[in-house]
């Protein structure tokens, strides 16, 4: 028996995906913009609330985070890393964790490399475990 051959992705998943690079290139250009707003943002519903394509959280990483709890979590520095190239500050904004894989890992924005960041850590990974309280 052989395993099921692998599927090219549909013309909606590959839309899906453009979609997601693009606003995640358009919020990291005007990253510097966002974080200049950060109060603006909060007072606003339409704009707290907006959901992002790009950041999101849980086992299969699928429940997806707004932008207004990004902000808080970063202010809070309850979303925040040491990035492992420069040891500043990365703005995490996608967390993977499952019981199965006992791992956990992240995605920030370093500012001062101005660029993605990506880590695997332990399942008791601090960050994580932070993370986690947030959330619920």
């Amino acid at each position: 028996m052989q395993p099921p051959a692998h599927r090219p992705p549909t013309p909606e998943q590959l839309e899906a995906w453009r979609l997601t690079s693009l606003e995640h290139k358009l919020f990291f250009d005007n990253f510097d913009l966002v974080l200049a707003h950060g109060i603006d943002i909060l007072k606003r519903d339409e704009y707290f609330f907006c959901q992002t394509r790009f950041s999101h959280y849980g086992v299969m990483s699928n429940a997806y985070m707004n932008v207004g709890t990004l902000l808080l979590g970063w202010r809070h520095e309850i979303l925040i890393d040491r990035c492992r190239n420069c040891a500043d500050n990365c703005k995490s904004y996608v967390y993977c964790f499952g019981s199965l894989l006992s791992r956990t890992g992240w995605a920030g924005y370093c500012t001062n490399l101005q660029r993605k960041e990506i880590r695997l850590g332990q399942q008791d990974d601090f960050c994580a475990l932070k993370f986690r309280r947030f959330i619920r």
